[in-house]
């Protein structure tokens, strides 16, 4: 058995009893209602990402949405619609993350993406660069499965999408509704619908270094840091690699101080998947209409799009940072569950100001 095999079977033993009705398989009753026409009716909204991909021989052929709803009726042979980010659309997927995945922080989530198909639907062998659960909630699906190790360098340059040139499975599995398959980074799949199916792909923020080291640099740009300077010696007429070096080593202390790196880590983990779902306060918040506010409501509740983390003291939503210089209890069930009950709330306003002001609170401004 590979070791990926053996991980998996030791994070279900420890980190999902308490959260599954049996390892390898989650509770879907949250999610009965999702049907192929509820996702072809997000796949209507501009503000979804969507696709359809169509296989055609050995050929995917790619159509981006939004798609017209006279598409709605039904899903043609060799065709897959891929809705993303259903956790920002659908309140039951929100409820149902934190549940079934509570043993996970909220906010190392990326987005819950649905695959549709009917018999022999299917997007090629292919691997993603990050962790996925694959929980089937509608027929079945048949996997098959490598033993990993796949770099960017295998995929085919002649497909719209990412497939793998070359695909040798050495695990072969059948899905039912509510079996789930836990992917690591780097391990090829394929999966095949053996009748109508939907899946929900459950995808973890791994970010490339890429795009942590572009984040980094923004960041510090927007906030004016100057620093030191390269402040070299001036002296000779080629470049002298030891002073390369002493720069890199000056450069590696100044952006890895932990204050720096922590403030990145959080602000980027928390940065939204889609902010334009994200509806701002257009004036200025009075703090005296909060606890008025409150006053009507048994809960405290997170729009369905916003990112909240917490670090110590410090609470980062929606890409930004809040030091609060003392610990309030209740966020850390605001950061899992999404919601906490007004009676765990303290005398709290400066953090229930911020909140606000990131949009992220579901129901505010009042109407």
């Amino acid at each position: 058995m590979t070791s990926w095999l053996t991980n998996f079977n030791a994070f279900q033993a420890e980190s999902w009893r308490k959260h599954a009705t049996s390892p390898g398989k989650v509770n879907i009753d949250l999610l009965k209602d999702i049907t192929l026409q509820t996702l072809y009716g997000l796949a209507s909204d501009d503000r979804v990402e969507s696709r359809v991909l169509e296989q055609i021989d050995e050929h995917f052929n790619l159509t981006l949405g939004p798609f017209e709803t006279s598409n709605q009726e039904a899903l043609g042979a060799g065709q897959m619609l891929m809705v993303q980010n259903l956790e920002s659309f659908i309140p039951a997927v929100s409820e149902w993350l934190s549940r079934e995945f509570s043993f996970l922080p909220r906010w190392r989530i990326e987005d819950v993406m649905a695959t549709a198909a009917n018999k022999g639907g299917n997007c090629g062998a292919h691997f993603d660069q990050y962790d996925v659960f694959l929980v089937q909630i509608r027929g079945h699906k048949s996997w098959s499965l490598d033993d990993g190790g796949h770099t960017a360098s295998e995929l085919s340059q002649e497909a719209d999408i990412r497939l793998l040139e070359q695909f040798e499975a050495t695990h072969f599995l059948q899905q039912h509704p509510g079996d789930v398959l836990y992917i690591p980074p780097g391990v090829g799949h394929h999966g095949i619908a053996s009748d109508d199916s939907i899946t929900l792909s459950v995808g973890i923020r791994n970010p490339l270094l890429s795009e942590m080291a572009s984040y980094l640099a923004d960041m510090l740009i927007l906030e004016g840091g100057e620093g030191a300077s390269l402040n070299d010696q001036l002296l000779g007429t080629e470049i002298d690699p030891l002073e390369v070096a002493n720069l890199g080593s000056t450069l590696s202390r100044a952006l890895t101080q932990p204050n720096i790196m922590n403030r990145w880590y959080g602000c980027y983990m928390t940065e939204p998947r889609d902010p334009e779902l994200l509806h701002y306060p257009e004036s200025e918040i009075d703090p005296g209409i909060i606890p008025s506010w409150l006053a009507s409501r048994t809960s405290l509740t997170l729009e369905l799009p916003a990112r909240i983390a917490l670090q110590a003291d410090t609470l980062f939503v929606n890409g930004e940072a809040l030091n609060l210089g003392r610990k309030v209890p209740w966020l850390l069930e605001l950061q899992q569950q999404r919601s906490v009950a007004v009676n765990q709330l303290g005398d709290d306003i400066d953090v229930l100001m911020y909140l606000a002001e990131s949009g992220a609170l579901a129901g505010f401004p009042p109407l």
